[in-house]
């Protein structure tokens, strides 16, 4: 919602609550990822394009992209996710929301920013 609604965090997070009404367990987490996103979103788009090469970030589908967005700040800037665990998260949301070509697009590109030996950082304060 963020992306391609031009929603603020809090809107598309509040829009989002309202629509799915997502387990109280799990909020923090999303708010988490949420925050990380977007204060990380400049380097994560970046470590995105170097992965995908012969793909622009702006011409994948926006699922797609917002998934890849997810699970990358889950492997460059949380230490508390394994690897493997965020990129089978972000296959199964991909089978469940993306297209047929979602699952090795997406596999493709976070295995390519895995073996890359992207270095993990704090985020940053801003």
């Amino acid at each position: 919602m963020m992306d391609v609604g031009d929603r603020s965090r809090q809107e598309a997070y509040e829009l989002y609550c309202r629509q799915f009404e997502p387990r109280r367990k799990s909020l923090p987490y999303a708010v988490e990822v949420l925050e990380g996103v977007e204060v990380n979103r400049e380097r994560i788009d970046e470590t995105i394009r170097a992965a995908a090469q012969n793909w622009r970030l702006e011409r994948m589908a926006a699922i797609d992209r917002n998934i890849l967005r997810i699970a990358v700040y889950e492997l460059v800037c949380r230490d508390d996710v394994p690897d493997r665990v965020g990129i089978n998260e972000a296959i199964e949301i991909a089978k469940r929301f993306g297209t047929g070509e979602s699952v090795p697009f997406i596999n493709g590109i976070l295995d390519a920013v895995q073996k890359g030996g992207v270095a993990r950082s704090p985020e940053s304060p801003d």
